[in-house]
C-alpha cells in the first residue's frame, strides 16, 4: 500500500529530479530512501497518531538544487545557489527538531497545548547525559573520527556532546563548591611535575 506522501506530485517530481541527478554532495537520494521511516522519528507533535505527523518535507532553490525542509522553520526561506543544506543525515535532523528555534515556531504555529512534546526535546534526556558520561570516562574521545558518540539513546554530535560535558562539569563543579563552603578544615595538595600545577583537596566539616 503506497504511503501518503508517495502521491504528491511533490514527490514525483523529487524522485524524478534523483533519476537525473549527478551531484555527488545532492542528499536528494539518501531523503528518499530515508524518508518513509525516518520522519516517523521526526513528528509535530508526539501526541499525534497521524501518519503525515512529521515537520520534514523538501524543496528545490531556482536553480534546481534539493534542499531537506522544515516546514515550519524555512517556509518563508528562499534558498539560492550558495544555500548549502547540511547532509541529510538522521543525526543532523534531530539536532534541528531539538533546537530551541524550531520549538518556539512550531508553537507559535500550533500553540502551546499542541507542541508540549516538542519543548520537551530541547533538552537532553537524563539517560543521555548518564551514557554520554560513561562513554566520556571510557576514554572515547568527542573529536576525531567519530565526531561525537553514538549511543543507546540516539547519536550525539561533536558540539552537542561537549556542551552536555560541559554542563556535567558545571554540575560537579557545584558540588565541590557547596562541600567549599560546608568545610570545616581543608588539606590542599599540590603536584607541579611535568610543568603543569595539579591541585587537589580533601574537606571535612
Amino acid at each position: 500500500m503506497p504511503q501518503w506522501f508517495e502521491s504528491s506530485e511533490e514527490w514525483k517530481t523529487l524522485l524524478s529530479h534523483c533519476k537525473s541527478c549527478s551531484d555527488p554532495d545532492c542528499s536528494c537520494s539518501l531523503f528518499v530512501k530515508q524518508f518513509g521511516a525516518g520522519s516517523k522519528r521526526l513528528p509535530v507533535c508526539g501526541d499525534d497518531d497521524a501518519t503525515d505527523n512529521t515537520w520534514l518535507w523538501f524543496t528545490f532553490n531556482k536553480y534546481g538544487r534539493f534542499r531537506w525542509q522544515c516546514i515550519f522553520c524555512h517556509k518563508d526561506e528562499q534558498f539560492d545557489s550558495d544555500d548549502v543544506a547540511k547532509p541529510c543525515q538522521i543525526s543532523n535532523l534531530l539536532t534541528h527538531q531539538t533546537s530551541t528555534n524550531h520549538a518556539r515556531l512550531v508553537e507559535q504555529e500550533l500553540g502551546e497545548s499542541s507542541t508540549s512534546s516538542v519543548i520537551s526535546y530541547t533538552a537532553p534526556s537524563s539517560t543521555a547525559f548518564k551514557e554520554l558520561l560513561a562513554a566520556f570516562q571510557k576514554g572515547d574521545a568527542v573529536q576525531g573520527a567519530q565526531k561525537g558518540f553514538d549511543l543507546k539513546s540516539g547519536i550525539i554530535g561533536q558540539h552537542k556532546a561537549e556542551a552536555m560535558l560541559w554542563c556535567l562539569s558545571q554540575a560537579r563543579d557545584d558540588d565541590k563548591r557547596e562541600a567549599l563552603r560546608q568545610a570545616d578544615v581543608m588539606v590542599i595538595m599540590r603536584d607541579e611535575r611535568r610543568k603543569r600545577m595539579h591541585v587537589r583537596f580533601n574537606c571535612r566539616s
